[in-house]
């Protein structure tokens, strides 16, 4: 999860990387979705300083890591909160009755 946050982090949609040349697909390094998220980060720390990291450089452009990341996004699991809403809305968690009730008691 750390390794996919970084990997957001450098080349997610907040990070603002002009490239004033239209650039070629077949000329960008993708990630096969198989891969873990640590060892694309691996990989890629292997061929850049983190200093061009931090700066949002043009070596950035040679990876095409937004398709991989947009992948193992929709690939996590719910976190614990999201599942016992879910559970609670849908009915199977255990104490659904009792919060459907409380529920009840407080409309206006």
């Amino acid at each position: 999860m750390i390794a996919l946050r970084c990997l957001e982090g450098v080349f997610g949609p907040s990070n603002e990387i002009t490239n004033d040349i239209p650039s070629a697909p077949d000329l960008k390094i993708g990630f096969n979705s198989s891969e873990s998220c640590e060892d694309v980060l691996q990989r890629i720390l292997r061929e850049m300083s983190i200093s061009n990291l931090r700066m949002a450089g043009p070596e950035l452009l040679k990876w095409d890591v937004r398709p991989f990341i947009m992948h193992k996004r929709t690939c996590l699991p719910k976190c614990a909160l999201e599942q016992l809403k879910d559970g609670i809305l849908e009915g199977t968690h255990p104490s659904a009755a009792f919060f459907s009730q409380r529920h009840i008691n407080y409309k206006i």
